[in-house]
């Protein structure tokens, strides 16, 4: 039997709004196999993280709450 990884040909960040998400973040997709960054931003500092991320090519931002 052949088992495909899936591996993620997008860049794809998740913005948590706090250190106790980014960690639930890292658990999850360590389980995943996903290929994710996770920065912590909450409110305006998210805004700026997001932009950042611009110059990086990044194919998709996730956030939540404040962040979104």
């Amino acid at each position: 039997m052949i088992t495909e990884r899936r591996t993620s040909l997008s860049k794809i960040v998740f913005i948590a709004p706090n250190e106790g998400m980014a960690k639930l973040g890292y658990e999850i997709l360590s389980v995943l196999s996903e290929e994710v960054e996770i920065k912590v931003g909450c409110m305006d500092y998210a805004v700026e993280v997001a932009r950042s991320l611009n110059k990086q090519e990044v194919d998709v931002i996730i956030t939540r709450g404040g962040t979104a």
